[in-house]
């Protein structure tokens, strides 16, 4: 049999997340945005940097976000990956996304999940951002 050959490469991604523009405060009813940056650990530019650089993440389509309480562990805003309301957005600077701290409890510490599905695989990143705290 002839070997199936497609355009699309087998070489498995190891991808790294972080999140930027997190503050450590926001009032309550303040809108919260920030940067998501995605990096293959695989891509051989990346792997090498040695100094400090500004590198520019991947564009990925089925990037979503969650909220949730750091004390707890209870998810203050879920993944929704059926009506899309978490889903990362892009533009020319990367990707990135915008929620109320409405949807927070006061007084509460939070951080950001992200959830990559690509190919009918799912990956949660756990912990993308810094510690936030919705405050008065």
């Amino acid at each position: 049999k002839k070997p199936i050959r497609t355009s699309a490469s087998n070489k498995k991604k190891f991808y790294r997340v972080n999140i930027s523009g997190i503050s450590e405060n926001y009032s309550d009813g303040q809108d919260v945005s920030a940067r998501v940056v995605i990096f293959d650990d695989n891509d051989p530019y990346v792997k090498f940097v040695k100094s400090p650089v500004n590198l520019d993440g991947i564009v990925l389509n089925n990037v979503y976000y969650s909220v949730r309480e750091i004390d707890s562990g209870v998810t203050a805003i879920p993944f929704d990956d059926v009506k899309g309301s978490t889903r990362v957005s892009s533009d020319s600077e990367g990707m990135f996304f915008v929620f109320s701290s409405d949807a927070l409890v006061l007084g509460r510490s939070y951080v950001i999940d992200i959830m990559i599905k690509i190919n009918g695989v799912t990956n949660i990143y756990k912990n993308a951002s810094s510690i936030f705290r919705v405050a008065q």
